[in-house]
């Protein structure tokens, strides 16, 4: 059963807990927390609030605090009984009993102690007021909590029970950001409103009360008209999409969405996710073969060589593994780099790597320069002729197996090429420079 709390009774340190425990922003004088904690409360009672949003150290300073105030209190009742001030005493024990239960137990075992020290603190300063010279007020005490000390240590912890809502800091300030005037995308706000009252585990009532902090402008004059007649915030959406909505909006979307392509500098991740939401917004989800023909029309043509060696693509799933291999390996291929030539400083060169090329040509040279002139005449006139040989061979493998410079595969020929164009050397591979002006090709020839 609930114990109530006289919010109006509490001083300016309960108060402000009690707004910040609610998710609001405290106001900086008594005045305006009172204000807020009358709304609040109307809204969220104690019993729903069960988790603490202060850190341990933040709510056993406070704790301490006020049981502190509550120590002077029944030190001066003793004394002399006061009727306010025995009331302004329950008030500041009755929210000392929800402030403690929501503590989660720390690991530490200091902290462990001292939450230990705090409840038994609570549990004698409860038994004093009780034990007080006013017979009448003592039974008014005890029909109004119906909740007796030794039920405080018996359940300190209230996790069997069910609470629907939980609150964290900041929630009505963030609601209060959703707005909607009438006059955007109802689908979009709508979509938007939803995932914030799921993710805050906000109730459909709650929210419904704050209709008017969400509708602006002719939306707000709308939700007036209709408020009558609504029972539930479903029945406002339902409502609001009736009205509010763009006409032929599924034509419309469906045109967008064919419409929509890769955008060059998108992952395949990215567009995925991206043509998800607009499927979303369809009244009518779409199956997924038809999105699955959609996207591979309209993502990039990069990806086509990939796509056609795996014909067996059932998914959008299994379209973005195969994709997202394919930029795996892009990457990797932009990143590589010759081996390293040998140098005076290679401290093991007889693992370097060497060109066969250049070894061909010392080859030619050395046979030149040794033997006679018409020997040398001879060679030079052979060496021509298997050089021509050797190109005619190479322009027939060219002709019969095509060879991407820019790509470096021999799986498309540069003319079919669909990769980005760039300047590098179509010896080396060096990026940024011709072959005439490659210096790694120069040193070689």
């Amino acid at each position: 059963m609930a114990i109530p709390i006289k919010y109006l009774l509490l001083q300016k340190s309960e108060l402000m807990y009690e707004v910040a425990i609610r998710g609001e922003s405290p106001s900086d004088n008594v005045a305006g927390l009172r204000r807020q904690v009358t709304k609040l409360t109307q809204l969220y009672s104690s019993d729903d609030i069960i988790d603490s949003v202060f850190q341990f150290l933040e709510d056993s300073k406070g704790s301490q605090e006020t049981l502190e105030k509550v120590k002077a209190n029944l030190d001066a009742l003793q004394v002399s009984f006061d009727e306010p001030l025995y009331n302004r005493t329950k008030a500041l024990l009755h929210h000392l009993y929800y402030r403690l239960q929501r503590i989660e137990e720390p690991q530490a075992a200091d902290d462990l102690a001292k939450l230990s020290k705090l409840k038994k603190k609570y549990e004698g300063y409860y038994e004093i007021l009780l034990s007080l010279d006013k017979p009448q007020i003592k039974e008014q005490l005890h029909s109004a909590t119906s909740v007796t000390t030794e039920d405080f240590i018996d359940k300190p912890n209230l996790s069997g029970m069910n609470i629907a809502v939980s609150c964290d800091r900041g929630i009505l300030g963030e609601l209060n950001r959703i707005k909607y005037d009438g006059k955007t995308c109802v689908r979009s706000f709508i979509q938007k409103v939803e995932e914030f009252r799921t993710s805050k585990n906000i109730s459909e009532n709650k929210i419904l009360s704050s209709a008017t902090d969400i509708f602006v402008g002719d939306a707000l004059h709308w939700y007036r008209n209709i408020r009558g007649i609504v029972n539930s915030w479903s029945e406002v959406l339902t409502y609001l999409k009736d009205d509010f909505d763009v006409p032929d909006y599924d034509y419309r979307m469906a045109s967008e969405i064919r419409q929509r392509t890769q955008g060059e500098e998108e992952s395949i991740t990215i567009y995925l996710s991206i043509m998800q939401g607009m499927f979303s917004r369809l009244s009518k989800p779409l199956e997924e073969d038809v999105k699955l023909e959609i996207i591979l029309h309209n993502i990039r043509p990069c990806y086509s060589t990939i796509i056609a060696a795996s014909p067996n693509i059932k998914s959008l799933e299994d379209l973005k593994i195969i994709c997202k291999n394919y930029e795996r390996i892009k990457v990797r291929s932009e990143l590589f780099k010759e081996p390293p030539s040998v140098s005076a400083n290679t401290l093991a060169p007889e693992f370097g790597y060497q060109s066969s090329k250049r070894k061909s040509t010392n080859n030619h040279q050395s046979n030149f320069y040794g033997r006679g002139k018409n020997e040398g005449a001879h060679s030079q006139e052979l060496h021509k002729v298997s050089e021509i040989q050797a190109s005619e061979v190479e322009v027939s493998a060219v002709s019969k197996a095509p060879y991407c410079h820019r790509c470096r595969v021999n799986t498309h020929s540069m003319k079919d090429c669909t990769a980005e164009r760039k300047i590098f050397c179509f010896k080396c591979g060096m990026k940024e420079v011709r072959t005439p002006e490659c210096p790694n090709c120069k040193q070689k020839n």
